[in-house]
């Protein structure tokens, strides 16, 4: 999951538009683009979970704004655990 989300290739509709797997990169909350920054950081629908995930972030001193490539780049295990521990909570895959 995290070399997916590193790489870029995800099950998002952003990343399948572009590999020309579905015509419309919209995420159902209505935003433009469903790429993971919007899922991880902004996506209405999933803003419960989302708090949770930013506690977390916070107990690790860890603190916004975040970037999903730059925080998945860095060789920190627990922040990626935490991410991918949200997007199971939201029931995404990627």
């Amino acid at each position: 999951m995290i070399n997916r989300m590193r790489a870029n290739h995800t099950c998002l509709a952003e990343s399948l538009e572009r590999k020309n797997i579905i015509s419309d990169p919209r995420c159902r909350c209505g935003c433009e683009e469903e790429s993971l920054n919007h899922v991880l950081w902004n996506c209405g629908r999933l803003e419960p979970q989302r708090e949770v995930m930013m506690e977390r972030l916070k107990k690790m001193k860890l603190f916004p704004p975040f970037n999903a490539e730059s925080l998945l780049a860095r060789p920190n295990i627990a922040a990626c655990k935490i991410i991918c521990c949200f997007l199971d909570e939201c029931v995404i895959r990627v």
